[in-house]
């Protein structure tokens, strides 16, 4: 019995060929021929036979890692791969008492102590004298980082009942407090504890 071959185009050696609409052959498969199958004839490339070369083929793009500004917390910066995502705002949740303030302070404290990044703390709840004896129980001077020009510890009073509101606002006169403090030491860090407390405090929803 006679095979008629079906037309195969001549590709170069290890070329993926069509024919006839058939799926994928390889130069080798084409000529060759497989067992029970006369030379000449095309046969189903193979695991084994099929070499896939194109041009088009790329290697996978590897992303780039995401900047981490180490926090020098031990364990949080081997769980966070490196520490917080650098030049992006981080948001710390949890309930009253869970240690968010206490973890932002250190986060401040030893990026100023260990990676000479001066820090600013914004607070809206505790005071700064509140602040340094929380912070003391951690092993650290705040008191001394402030005086060295490492750190800065502004304490913004607001309270509900004392604020009258009376026409449009925003917090744009907050802003500029905060980058005065940011520039007066050129701090890399930056934290605001914590929003829920400005934001109770202020009658406008919209803000």
């Amino acid at each position: 019995a006679r095979f008629a071959a079906p037309e195969v185009a001549a590709l170069p050696g290890n070329t993926p060929l069509v024919a006839q609409g058939v799926p994928l052959y390889t130069r080798e498969a084409a000529t060759s021929g497989e067992a029970g199958t006369p030379p000449g004839v095309p046969v189903p490339a193979t695991n084994r036979q099929l070499v896939m070369k194109s041009k088009r083929s790329r290697t996978p793009t590897r992303l780039a890692a995401l900047p981490k500004c180490p926090t020098g917390i031990r364990g949080l910066d081997e769980i966070t791969g490196g520490g917080l995502p650098r030049g992006r705002p981080t948001l710390v949740c949890g309930g009253a008492g869970c240690g968010k303030t206490l973890l932002a302070a250190e986060f401040l404290m030893r990026g100023a102590v260990q990676f000479n990044e001066p820090g600013v703390l914004m607070a809206f709840e505790e005071t700064e004298a509140e602040l340094k004896a929380n912070v003391a129980s951690l092993g650290f001077d705040l008191a001394g980082l402030v005086k060295q020009k490492k750190m800065v510890v502004d304490y913004v009073h607001i309270e509900r009942t004392e604020v009258q509101e009376v026409g449009d606002y925003d917090l744009e006169g907050l802003f500029v407090r905060l980058n005065y403090a940011i520039d007066s030491i050129g701090a890399k860090r930056v934290v605001l504890d914590t929003l829920e407390v400005l934001f109770a405090s202020l009658p406008n929803e919209a803000i």
